[in-house]
């Protein structure tokens, strides 16, 4: 449907692919398409697990994009900095919001929102400083959870993930969620 809306519009380019390495890197599959040379205005990263992968090669791209959109687990909290286990990243547990910060510094982004699970990384150099301050990773954790911490099924899922009872047998131990943070009842808990 995406490409039906845009087939008579030039600037926009719609593809649709599975992502990895070698051929289907990100880099050649702009390369395919004609557009390695054009600068991406928006890009989103949601490959459920490996997207710290995709997003530290960024700089294999000829042009950064000036937006980036990350899937983030907020489960792993602001302060954690260890890079996980590639193996266990890719069971949906991804890496720290900390290891994403540190890396998009080195690519030239900074972290401007991080909300539900995504984190936005803009591009230095597109400015706006004043409208989207640069944000730390315990700034954006701890917005990012406000609004989870007013839906019950989002504490209690944030809860058994934490403790490896949900999804996985991962214990992320945040010593950031426990049940009073996230506002469950001692007898729920």
């Amino acid at each position: 449907e995406l490409k039906a809306n845009y087939v008579d519009n030039a600037d926009v380019s719609v593809e649709c692919a599975l992502v990895g390495v070698g051929e289907n890197s990100l880099a050649r599959i702009l390369e395919r398409k004609g557009l390695a040379e054009r600068r991406l205005d928006f890009l989103s990263i949601d490959v459920d697990g490996a997207d710290f992968d995709h997003f530290s090669e960024l700089d294999r791209l000829r042009a950064l994009p000036r937006l980036v959109v990350v899937e983030v687990q907020p489960e792993h909290g602001p302060d954690r900095q260890d890079k996980v286990p590639d193996e266990i990243a890719k069971q949906n547990i991804g890496q720290p919001l900390a290891l994403f910060v540190d890396r998009a510094r080195q690519l030239g982004y900074r972290l401007v929102c991080y909300l539900g699970c995504n984190a936005f990384f803009l591009l230095e150099e597109a400015g706006g400083h004043e409208v989207l301050p640069t944000l730390t990773p315990d700034v954006a954790w701890t917005q990012c959870m406000q609004p989870h911490r007013k839906h019950t099924i989002n504490v209690e899922f944030f809860s058994r993930r934490n403790l490896g009872m949900q999804d996985s047998l991962y214990r992320f131990d945040n010593p950031r969620l426990p049940a009073d943070y996230l506002g469950i009842a001692p007898k729920r808990a």
